[in-house]
């Protein structure tokens, strides 16, 4: 089995301050990475992307996290959502 780009750069090294980051380096790079084979010519282009990335992530979780609950409420409670 092949390994995939986040294998590849993990092994890059994070010369960041610990602590004084906000994204995990591989991230970072996937997103930059991305953005480049997409045509993106620039820092606000890459942030933007990024930030809907970050954005869908957090809409996804948050449905996740509604429809389990619903489960929950449906099974041991009054099953309303």
């Amino acid at each position: 089995m092949g390994a995939n780009f986040l294998d590849h750069i993990k092994v890059v090294e994070d010369g960041r301050i610990p602590g004084m980051t906000s994204y995990p380096l591989d991230e970072v790079l996937l997103t930059i990475l991305i953005g480049l084979l997409c045509r993106m010519e620039d820092f606000d282009e890459f942030a933007m992307f990024g930030e809907e990335q970050i954005d869908g992530v957090l809409m996804q979780t948050a449905r996740e996290r509604h429809n389990c609950m619903c489960k929950a409420r449906r099974r041991w409670g009054n099953g309303r959502c």
